[in-house]
């Protein structure tokens, strides 16, 4: 099995910019590194992001704002960047991190991913309509720890269940 690189990004927003981040990296199966990092909230935060608040709350302010959280997360990014990235809907937010960390001199262009693994358009692609990770994690019975910092919400506990659903995805293939 690659190195997966699993990622999640929560955003003020559908298209907005990340203000928390979370990336595990697996090597045949195993956990070998993992980075959450956490800018202040920006001051336009929509409803549903609102309702993910209150588990974040325990989730320290690491980086002063986005551009230290783009600093510190590209850093991570680069010792990896060989990886297969793995996302849930990471056309979104994860892509906009990457542009990001490129147009600020983070990384290059060279740097970005070559292609997102998108674990939601493989989920669609065995006959699931309109999936999200909880249903794909809950149906197949993957043992994902909800304990993770942040809870079901934060990023880390998508992280996993993401990377859980990318290899059981390439399974069933």
């Amino acid at each position: 099995m690659s190195k997966i690189f699993s990622m999640n990004c929560l955003t003020n927003g559908v298209w907005g910019q990340t203000f928390c981040v979370g990336a595990i990296v697996y090597e045949d199966g195993e956990e070998i590194s993992r980075i959450m990092l956490r800018a202040p909230l920006p001051h336009d935060i929509d409803s549903q992001t609102q309702s993910t608040l209150d588990s974040l709350s325990r989730i320290e302010v690491d980086c002063e704002g986005y551009v230290e959280l783009l600093s510190k997360f590209s850093t991570f990014y680069l010792k990896h960047k060989e990886a297969v990235v793995a996302t849930y809907a990471g056309h979104i937010a994860e892509i906009k991190l990457f542009r990001d960390a490129c147009s600020y001199g983070f990384i290059t262009i060279e740097d970005m991913p070559k292609c997102f693994h998108d674990v939601k358009q493989g989920m669609y692609q065995i006959g699931y309509v309109n999936p999200t990770l909880q249903d794909f994690v809950d149906n197949h019975f993957l043992e994902v720890e909800k304990q993770t910092q942040g809870g079901v919400n934060g990023p880390l506990y998508a992280c996993k269940a993401i990377a859980y659903t990318y290899i059981k995805l390439s399974y069933m293939r």
